[in-house]
């Protein structure tokens, strides 16, 4: 353990910057420890926000930890302050009462933000990223007819949630399919028909140009010319990582903040964890904007603030809940040269991606329930193996994953 005198100061109050705190106790770590929160409110879990509070507005918030037990492991929450500035040679952190904070080891989990629409009107687009943007989401996903720019995890769960409500719902999305980042074209592909078998529209391949209002409605002009009337309009078009203040303390920033494989930042002294930061993974650095990566995240910065030296390592894994059916991603879909599918009895597809040397790097399954979950866990494992599979036995229902596992290569 490091020295405890030494104060820890996390800023952000979401996924990773709680888990955290909480953990480094866990540890036995038993110094000034700090947790700064922007937002007025305990620490929640945002998933949430686009499924369940959608479909049951009444459900109860979804809340990491309470003040309370933040008060019963001494850690000091700062709820509703906003840190402004980093000064790493005093090493300080300014907050917005004007107040200053010391730290020996500081934690920026700042998370990310919707992005805008960057067109003319596009401050006509609700956005929903925190739990304030709620009531506005809800009032357009009952409108009768709605318009989603953004075929993204977010904006299909907001689509499918419109659709549950008797919402006329178009999606609007610049590239070719939906969920062209995170899923292989043949599992995007059955996703959109699922939508389109609810009634929901699409069109692909063009871009929201511009949005204006005639009375109580709202005309998005589309890049290929056509118009689209609706009653609201929902931006869901990624995130922006929140590293301004990363940026203005001199530390090395590229969409977001750079660490190392311990999640260091250029400053020893300085970690970041969850949406905001980009670390090595596959030979390069990423940003992943995804619930298991903040979690994870949270775990190994934890454990390095508290004196350890681990490596934080891992497969990219997402969920999205939609109509009656769930969707898992574990991997990289994008690095695979040739997609596997399986058909299982229970009506899950799984598509297996294969990069050009047979390794497993990415496993998609589409299922009611927890259908999907057994074979992804094991898909998992595979990836993390790099094993080299056989295409007949991955596309083979009767043939488990277990089995394939004990037989590959690697």
């Amino acid at each position: 353990m490091l020295n405890s005198a030494e104060p820890i100061v996390i800023i952000g109050a979401g996924e990773s910057g709680t888990r955290t705190a909480l953990t480094i106790r866990q540890l036995g770590w038993d110094g000034p420890l700090t947790l700064i929160g922007e937002e007025n409110t305990a620490p929640y879990e945002r998933p949430p926000l686009s499924k369940q509070r959608l479909s049951s507005p009444d459900s109860p918030v979804a809340t990491i930890t309470t003040a309370s037990e933040l008060h019963d492991r001494r850690i000091d929450f700062l709820q509703g302050r906003r840190a402004v500035g980093i000064d790493r040679t005093s090493q300080v952190v300014s907050l917005d009462n004007d107040s200053t904070l010391p730290y020996g080891q500081l934690l920026i989990a700042t998370g990310s933000r919707a992005r805008p629409l960057p067109i003319a009107g596009g401050d006509h687009a609700i956005t929903l990223r925190q739990i304030t943007d709620i009531e506005r989401v809800l009032e357009a996903v009952r409108t009768p007819r709605l318009c989603v720019i953004g075929a993204g995890l977010i904006g299909l769960e907001i689509a499918a949630q419109a659709w549950v409500h008797g919402t006329d719902v178009i999606v609007v999305e610049a590239a070719d399919e939906v969920l062209s980042r995170v899923a292989p074209p043949a599992m995007a592909s059955l996703i959109r028909h699922r939508h389109e078998r609810s009634g929901v529209s699409f069109v692909l391949g063009t871009q929201a140009h511009r949005i204006g209002r005639h009375n109580d409605q709202y005309i998005v002009t589309l890049s290929n010319g056509t118009a689209i009337e609706c009653d609201r309009v929902i931006a869901a078009i990624g995130s922006i990582p929140n590293c301004e203040l990363a940026t203005d303390a001199g530390l090395l920033v590229a969409n977001g903040i750079v660490v190392d494989d311990q999640l260091r930042s250029s400053d020893p002294l300085i970690l970041s964890a969850g949406d905001c930061c980009s670390f090595p993974a596959a030979g390069s650095h990423v940003r992943l904007e995804a619930w298991r990566n903040a979690h994870d995240q949270a775990n190994v910065a934890a454990q390095n603030l508290a004196g350890s030296h681990i490596s934080y390592v891992t497969v990219p894994w997402f969920w999205s809940d939609q109509y009656d059916f769930s969707v898992q991603v574990v991997g990289t879909p994008s690095a695979g040269a040739t997609d596997v599918e399986r058909h299982t009895h229970d009506s899950a597809t799984f598509v297996f991606s294969l990069d050009v040397d047979g390794v497993l790097v990415a496993a998609s399954g589409l299922g009611t329930g927890s259908s999907a979950a057994k074979t992804i866990r094991a898909a998992q494992m595979l990836i993390e193996d790099r094993c080299i599979v056989d295409p007949a036995a991955l596309a083979d229902p009767t043939v488990s994953l277990r089995a394939i596992r004990k037989t590959a290569t690697t």
